[in-house]
């Protein structure tokens, strides 16, 4: 028993079955035993242990994948290591849970394959002249193909890189390559330059990139450029179905021993034929059902989205040009995001959030586009028309008051390429095969060699149709097909006279219905046909139709029973656009309102301002700061509702907010200010302990501003991302309305007593009869009637303080008892001046009122 330092070398046996290419006993190496000394390896060294096993790898696939010395230098780097943290499938586990695996297996499966394709051509084809170094190279190319992937894979190059960077072409071939001169460099892997150039041409499939010594049937291993067969495939479709759960058998042992170099390129045995059809197929299958599934594809541009709201503050997309940075790029950067704390990725994590809770983009519409139709989908289904038309029908069908606005960034045009390899062509086009009979000969196979069953068109598009908006469902589906109406594409065919049968078998299928048009009785030859495009039938819904409660959730996320903070959140998350409408959040819609309320405060402002400088008193100066505050709060209240940025500044919301606040604290110093002056003038004194206290000046002031402070902060905090500080908000606010519920309460009780000791005291009477103003006379009756309308203001604010702000109510059941409550301090001689009050006050001193 060797110890566990040691390294047993054994030699590579012939092949004898490809399930078990190697058959072989080792143990494996210590890590330390054959990375510490990387950097001092020679080319030499590598020569003598080119065929020996260092180890080997489980895999659920291939089983055990042996792992040479070479080969072993790559995989313990932190380059190929990444890759345990990059998905095969990217969002595709959000569908199939069991589509965890990632590039780190796929890539292993590469280069097993690769290495016995290549063996196997070696072995059988001594005249090729393939050597080991060759070998070496391609199994290498093979487990380094995938170097440069970045985050969820496909989703990262082909969708997140050309929004941030348009005017550059970057994929991950490219990030492959860097990564590989990073990888060689780093760990001093001892290859030549050569050697190096070699792989990353086997990489991208390019000939031209290496020496023209190279072997050319060779570029047909990893990345098959001339036909897309290829062992990148021929694993990838083994493992995506195997980790679905829906396994496809592809028997590459037979392919992989029926491959022959004829002509300088990779040919098949014609028996085979058949097979190779069927991966081409079950490629197309694939993307079809698997790899563009709605949810995944929601989830893709909702990453998107995440990434690219994160993007200036995470700069993650130039990390795809510094190998060193781009070591950590992977699928983690999700997490990242979740877990903080700033408010510059509020964004980001709202939509994370939205992932996690399953409210995904809503897929409205989808149609299959046959491939000679796709630049007219292109340049006419696009989401600016689509809104266009949404704009355009609802101008006769208007949107419900509490709409968020559509904008162009809500509706996703998604067209999606499905092929067999090549495009619309048949990959076995480009194949060629022999026969046992003649092995040294080549040919491509005719239709009926293989199957009569092939379609006219190898490629066709898929057209879906989603919106970030889940309540413009119906309406978007509507713009879309409104859209679809109107397009069509003219035809020229030659059409035969046929005369139908007089009845079809009983056994035939339905006539597929056409949608091309000829007169009855016309003749055979060219005509030219109008082709239009028909509905999704089996997606139709209403225009009105929004999105579905969910069943396990119901009517979660527009219950009552939740918390505004938890609503605005909630809303937060559904919101799709970069920037967030926190003005229809607030519940700010109606520029019409607001000006309404500009026009009949300024007057009152500019009246109280009069009584300031005429007949001056506190209650006047206080009744003016309400009245501007108000003008002002309007005027921000109209400039976010009707403008289209001006409702995304959360700063300019909170500040409509506070000043609404501020505002309503006036008219309570107002009105306790009144009540103060009537009360004493007309001799009432409180003894109870209690009342003395909650009357006090000092004391009264200082709960008005503690209630108005809290119901700023709570308001300010409830816009957090972090949980624990959207409940605080919540307690606060919730705390400073009660208090000022309790103090319009309380100020309530005071009028009623007023009224009543007004009633019943003999100077009471004495002084209404003196009275010369009706605001002097009735001063207590319209005391209580302000009183009124201040607790009518604070009881609707109590009952919707765990709801979401709404104008339909807001405006006539909290701005209107406040203007009514500053009209009724206008009555003539309610309010007194500071001379008037000293008269009356010598005057109740001289009777003996005091």
């Amino acid at each position: 028993m060797k110890m566990a330092s040691e390294c047993t070398l054994v030699e590579l046996h012939p092949f004898h079955h490809y399930h078990h290419l190697f058959t072989m006993e080792y143990t494996a190496c210590d890590d330390e035993d054959h990375g510490a000394g990387a950097s001092v390896d020679s080319i030499q060294s590598v020569e003598a242990t080119r065929r020996v096993l260092v180890r080997s790898i489980k895999d659920p696939i291939h089983d055990y994948i042996p792992v040479h010395t070479l080969l072993s230098k790559f995989i313990d780097t932190r380059h190929f290591q990444r890759l345990r943290d990059v998905k095969q499938l990217g969002t595709s586990s959000y569908v199939w849970p069991g589509a965890t695996h990632t590039r780190f297996e796929h890539s292993l499966g590469v280069a097993y394959l690769s290495r016995v394709l290549a063996s196997q051509l070696q072995r059988n084809q001594p005249e090729l002249n393939i050597t080991d170094r060759d070998v070496d190279c391609v199994e290498i190319a093979g487990l380094c193909h995938d170097l440069g992937h970045g985050p969820w894979s496909h989703v990262w190059d082909g969708m997140f890189i050309p929004r941030v960077f348009p005017e550059k072409e970057w994929r991950h071939e490219q990030g492959s390559e860097m990564m590989l001169d990073s990888l060689i460099s780093d760990y001093g892997i001892p290859i030549t330059e050569k050697d190096q150039s070699f792989i990353k041409a086997l990489i991208a499939g390019d000939p031209s990139k290496c020496s023209a010594e190279e072997k050319r049937f060779l570029f047909d291993i990893v990345a098959n450029k001339r036909n897309g067969l290829d062992v990148d495939k021929f694993d990838y479709i083994l493992r995506d179905t195997y980790m679905i759960g829906e396994p496809i058998r592809i028997d590459s042992n037979r392919i992989v021993n029926s491959a022959r170099v004829i002509e300088d390129q990779i040919c098949y045995d014609i028996k085979d034929a058949n097979q190779l059809y069927e991966i081409c197929a079950t490629r197309f299958k694939l993307h079809k059902m698997i790899y563009n599934h709605k949810a995944a594809k929601a989830i893709e541009y909702m990453i998107i989205d995440a990434l690219l709201a994160a993007e200036p503050y995470l700069r993650v997309a130039e990390r795809v040009f510094d190998p060193e940075k781009f070591i950590f790029l992977n699928d983690s950067i999700l997490n990242h995001i979740e877990c903080s704390i700033g408010p510059e990725l509020a964004r980001s994590r709202a939509i994370v959030r939205r992932i996690r809770d399953r409210e995904l983009y809503k897929m409205v519409d989808f149609k299959s586009i046959e491939w000679p139709f796709r630049a007219l989908f292109r340049e006419n289904v696009t989401s600016k028309r689509i809104v266009q038309e949404v704009q355009r029908m609802a101008a006769s069908d208007p949107l419900p008051d509490d709409f968020p606005e559509l904008k162009e960034e809500d509706v996703i045009v998604d067209l999606s390429t499905m092929h067999h390899g090549m495009k619309e062509e048949n990959p076995l086009k480009y194949v060629k095969f022999y026969s046992k009979r003649n092995p040294s000969a080549c040919r491509n196979a005719e239709k009926g060699d293989y199957s009569t069953l092939q379609p006219d068109c190898f490629a066709e598009v898929l057209l879906r149709i989603y919106t970030k908006k889940p309540e413009y469902w119906g309406r978007v589906q509507a713009g879309y097909r409104q859209i679809l109406d109107r397009m069509s594409v003219e035809e020229t065919t030659a059409v035969d006279a046929i005369t139908p049968p007089a009845t079809e078998p009983p056994s035939t299928p339905p006539a597929r219905t056409s949608s091309f048009s000829l007169d009855p009785g016309a003749s055979a030859g060219p005509r030219t046909l109008t082709k239009r495009f028909s509905n999704n039938n089996f997606t139709t819904v209403d225009p009105s139709y929004s999105v579905p409660k969910s069943p396990t959730r119901g009517s979660f996320l527009l219950s009552s029973r939740l918390s505004f903070p938890e609503t605005l959140f909630i809303r937060v998350l559904m919101s799709s656009n970069l920037t967030i409408d926190y003005g229809a959040i607030f519940g700010i819609h109606s520029v019409a309102a607001a000006v309404i309320f500009i026009i009949i405060y300024a007057p009152l402002a500019i009246y109280y301002i009069w009584r300031v400088a005429t007949r001056f008193n506190y209650v006047f100066i206080f009744l003016t700061v309400f009245c501007v505050v108000r003008v002002a709060a309007f005027a921000i209240r109209a400039a976010i509702a009707g403008s289209d940025t001006a409702g995304t500044k959360l700063g300019l919301v909170i500040a409509d907010q506070i000043l609404f606040g501020m505002g309503f604290s006036g008219l309570l110093f107002s009105t306790y200010s009144l009540q103060n002056d009537r009360e004493r003038i007309a001799g009432l004194h409180y003894k109870h302990p209690l009342f003395i206290v909650l009357t006090n000046r000092r004391f009264y002031h200082l709960i008005i501003v503690a209630a108005i402070v809290l119901v700023i902060t709570g308001t300010n905090m409830i816009t957090s991302s972090d949980s624990d500080t959207r409940n605080l908000g919540n307690t606060l606010r919730t705390a400073g309305t009660w208090i000022l519920f309790g103090v319009a309460a309380l100020q309530a009780l005071r009028s009623a007593a007023f009224v009543h000791y007004d009633a019943t005291n003999e100077r009471g009477l004495q002084a209404k009869e003196e009275a010369t103003t009706f605001g002097d006379k009735h001063a207590a009756w319209l005391l209580i009637l302000i009183s009124a309308f201040l607790l009518w203001r604070m009881i609707y604010s109590v009952i919707t303080i765990r709801q979401s702000p709404h104008e339909a109510t807001y405006y006539p059941l909290s701005a209107l008892p406040e203007f009514l409550c500053v009209c009724v301090y206008a009555v003539p001689g309610l309010v007194l001046s500071r001379r008037e009050l000293k008269e009356k006050d010598m005057e109740l001193e001289r009777s003996g009122g005091y």
